[in-house]
């Protein structure tokens, strides 16, 4: 367990925490602390630090309480093999001590990550590039003025190009879904959603012509997360809501906030579209599922959605009527405004 004393002027606003009592019992500690061992709150709290971190790292913990040190850098590793490197603020309180990090690197790796990272490879090139040919040819065939072409041989031309449109359509999908598999171990941090959202209803009002008008939004909380995939998030969920509007009445799309149990919010994103029953509001979340084959999509956007959610630790909710619209609930960790850089 390597370590060394770094000055206070050093550390800057924390990240997260965890305190121990002084016989080595979790007391107390922070969501991103519980992003990085895995456990809940409810397992975690009242277990020893004997039965989650290795023996390397107890010895530092208890060398830096014996040693009373202030500040420190060094690597937590826990039984599981989940290692990262922090610069730490030790602090005695009544309780027990507390140790403060504020930089947590998550130590690169062998592990399933580099399989995914093969597979969206493949998808990405290797299945791909015989579609795009497929696409090429059927092209030139069709551009060329000299090669007779029946109606019936223009027909099928046009079935297979569609075809392979919708097969490119679902290998997008798909490299989108395992670039998420093996996002969970990211470091979470400070995310304002307003931001979030303002970009990704950008993006789907650019690609659908839309009226500003169309959305509406309360303020929105920060939250722990990836900035990236939380945008792609809130991209899935704009664009079905559009996908799916009731060509009888214009577009309303709301998004509001409510408060949830234990340091989570919950954010709801309401639409007046066309709706579905509510017998499949389970089902919607499995991967290419789709209720209505004649709307647009691959039946991708609301497993992916789920997919992001559970990289940030939070749960996605369905309500809906069929043809009064659909609700999705976020339910993801608050950060404090506080913690925004």
């Amino acid at each position: 367990m390597n370590s060394s004393r770094i000055s206070p002027s050093e550390i800057r606003k924390p990240l997260g925490f965890f305190l121990i009592s002084l016989d080595g019992t979790f007391i107390d500690c922070s969501f991103h602390f519980l992003q990085f061992t895995s456990y809940s709150a409810a397992s975690l709290l009242g277990k020893s630090i004997q039965d989650v971190f290795t023996p390397a790292t107890i010895q530092w913990i208890e060398q830096v309480i014996e040693e009373s040190v202030a500040t420190t850098k060094g690597s937590l590793v826990t039984q599981a093999g989940a290692e990262v490197h922090g610069t730490y603020e030790i602090a005695r309180e009544e309780q027990g001590v507390r140790f403060s990090y504020t930089e947590f690197t998550e130590v690169s790796k062998h592990n399933s990550s580099e399989d995914w990272s093969v597979m969206s490879k493949v998808v990405s090139h290797d299945l791909r590039e015989p579609l795009r040919k497929t696409l090429l040819n059927i092209d030139m065939i069709r551009g060329n003025t000299q090669n007779v072409i029946t109606p019936d041989s223009r027909m099928l031309l046009q079935i297979t190009n569609d075809l392979s449109y919708r097969a490119l359509q679902l290998l997008d999908a798909i490299q989108l879904y395992i670039s998420l598999a093996h996002v969970t171990r990211r470091t979470l941090r400070p995310i304002n959603l307003n931001e979030v959202l303002h970009k990704s209803w950008n993006k789907v009002q650019e690609e659908n012509g839309l009226s500003s008008q169309i959305l509406t939004a309360g303020k929105l909380p920060v939250v722990w997360g990836h900035s990236d995939t939380l945008q792609a998030l809130f991209y899935q969920l704009l664009d079905n809501a559009v996908k799916f509007s009731n060509p009888e009445r214009p577009l309303q799309i709301a998004v509001q906030t409510s408060e949830a149990d234990q340091n989570m919010v919950q954010i709801h994103v309401r639409d007046n579209g066309l709706g579905f029953d509510p017998a499949y509001r389970m089902d919607v979340f499995q991967l290419f599922k789709q209720l209505n084959r004649n709307t647009a999509g691959c039946g991708a956007g609301l497993a992916i959605s789920q997919k992001i959610v559970e990289s940030h630790r939070g749960k996605i909710q369905a309500q809906t009527q069929m043809g009064e619209g659909t609700t999705i609930t976020l339910t993801l960790p608050e950060a404090a405004p506080s913690q925004l850089n």
